[in-house]
């Protein structure tokens, strides 16, 4: 270090020092904040289609790089009107109409494939993994390349089924109870067989239609509509992989002893650390709920919600609404890990952009230390508008006067690189 005139000048190897400083602290900083998903490489969304100029509804898959979430690009700061442009995401497969079932259709990650799977019809079809790895992301991508059935079909057709994936078999369960066709199938890729397992119980006529799914080691939770539109009757329902037992765990009908439950999770429910969340007033909130050794005392509140956001938690999430609008607009969830072993809940927000009506993508990222909040939040809110929609909609919701933890940690804006269509979200997953 040289001085002249009374000025500090630099040499050229403190200059090379200080540079090196500066990049370690920078690595640091942004080694810290990096959000990872362990032994992941890929985040996929797969998402319906609807072609403005077409009668029939197609698909669309993207995938986006881990690594991707953890570059310089986010929109942390709180929303402006004209703020940096947001890059584009797009598509790695399209799936023109026709190629899948067009009303409905679920995707599932088992293996080195991934399978879709759709209503009324028994054939199944799946793409190769590493076909798609690779490939480079463009709207051009046609997904008839990659799509072919598995060679066994399941043995009868179910109207929009759920899918899930437990013990490395493919598992495909009718939402309602019939009489005439097999409700209840599992697929094993080893036997390319398909196996009739016990249906769900009617419970007199007491359970609406089958919901959400949820497992968890060697069992699968199920959650149910309620019977009539409006009203909170809804159940809980559990069925053991092993030995194919089911059991009602709750049914919050005015008959039974359990008739002041919450309403259950808005799907998907995922479960972080030792917490689960879920949805809740169709996905315009998030809740969460201990997630604790189930006894009778407390399995009336599984998959309910007992855990209110904290107003900043909220300040954070409220500001989706700059960025994605309905038209329609969908939600998921998603849990990944920092680099540090922390727990995060991804909030994905999919539709369409307020001011430009571009088709957009925002994903919103909370650390979760775990821990639970009984004093009401203090905090201040955005605005009169904000802070009256969270004392009524979210702190008071249900008698909830519990809160848990949370942490923002960024937000990732994408526009979605296709034109022309409209879609809904459908399912989310790393692999």
């Amino acid at each position: 270090m040289t001085s002249f005139g009374g000025h500090t000048s630099l040499t050229a190897a403190d200059e090379k020092a200080t540079s090196s400083k500066m990049k370690r602290l920078k690595d640091k900083l942004r080694k810290k904040s990096r959000i990872v998903k362990t032994g992941c490489s890929f985040f996929y969304m797969f998402s319906s289609l609807h072609l403005r100029n077409l009668d029939h509804r197609g698909y669309v898959l993207y995938r986006i790089s881990i690594d991707e979430f953890n570059n310089n690009h986010n929109d942390n700061a709180p929303y402006k009107k004209h703020h940096v442009p947001s890059p584009y995401l797009a598509p790695c497969l399209v799936f023109p109409p026709g190629l899948l079932p067009p009303d409905y259709c679920q995707m599932v990650h088992l293996g080195d494939y991934f399978y879709f799977v759709g209503q009324m019809q028994t054939e199944i079809f799946r793409i190769a993994k590493f076909r798609i790895n690779n490939l480079y992301v463009h709207e051009t991508n046609i997904a008839s390349r990659f799509l072919e059935p598995i060679k066994t079909p399941m043995k009868s057709p179910k109207w929009r089924p759920l899918v899930f994936v437990a013990h490395h078999n493919l598992y495909v369960i009718s939402p309602e109870f019939s009489f005439n066709s097999i409700d209840f199938e599992m697929y094993s890729p080893i036997r390319n067989s398909w196996k009739t397992l016990k249906p769900k119980p009617s419970g007199g006529g007491t359970i609406g239609f089958l919901r959400s799914c949820l497992v968890l080691e060697d069992t699968v939770y199920f959650t149910t509509y309620p019977m009539e539109k409006g009203a909170h009757d809804d159940s809980v329902l559990s069925y053991h992989l092993i030995n194919g037992v089911w059991n009602i765990l709750s049914t919050s009908t005015a008959q039974n002893v359990f008739h002041k439950l919450h309403p259950v999770f808005d799907p998907p429910i995922v479960l972080i650390g030792d917490m689960l969340f879920g949805g809740f007033e169709n996905n315009l909130t998030v809740a969460a709920a201990p997630h604790c050794l189930l006894n009778d005392s407390t399995k009336a509140m599984f998959l309910r919600p007992s855990l209110a956001p904290h107003a900043h938690f909220w300040r954070d999430f409220s500001q989706r609404a700059h960025y994605v609008v309905p038209r329609p607009a969908s939600h998921y969830m998603a849990d990944f890990q920092t680099v540090g072993g922390h727990n995060v809940l991804c909030y994905i927000s999919y539709g369409r952009h307020p001011q430009s009506d571009e088709p957009v993508a925002l994903f919103s990222f909370f650390k979760i230390p775990g821990t639970c909040l009984s004093s009401p939040p203090q905090e201040d809110l955005a605005d009169d508008y904000t802070l009256q929609y969270y004392k009524t909609h979210v702190q008071k919701m249900y008698g909830i006067d519990s809160f848990f933890d949370s942490e923002f940690l960024q937000r990732k804006f994408y526009k979605l690189r296709i034109d022309n269509l409209h879609g809904k979200l459908i399912t989310c997953f790393s692999c």
